[in-house]
């Protein structure tokens, strides 16, 4: 009997609408690539002449989008969590091994 691991042809089969799927995402991909520069002109067309959505998907692509920071508060404006007495310890001698 074989054993369990990484063979070929093991897993989960995929279905045929995953399959069809993968390849339209391939095909698009594809036609994407071959038909990049016209697009872009009219996108960097489309910037020029102020139009924001355009402006902001060429940022976005050309320079990667800004990272969000993100605030997880209680109701009342509080940490959702409050750190038990070992855990702070912990901390603290965190921060002083990382001083020396």
């Amino acid at each position: 009997m074989a054993k369990g691991g990484y063979r070929e042809g093991s897993g989960r089969k995929k279905g045929q609408a995953t399959i069809e799927r993968e390849k339209m995402k391939d095909y698009i991909a594809q036609r994407i690539v071959e038909n990049a520069e016209p697009i872009i002109a009219v996108l960097i067309e489309k910037a020029v002449k102020g139009d924001i959505p355009a402006i902001k998907e060429l940022f976005d692509r050309g320079f990667g989008r800004p990272t969000q920071a993100v605030e997880m508060t209680g109701k009342d404006g509080r940490d959702l969590f409050e750190p038990s007495d070992r855990i702070k310890e912990l901390a603290e001698k965190l921060n002083q091994l990382n001083k020396n």
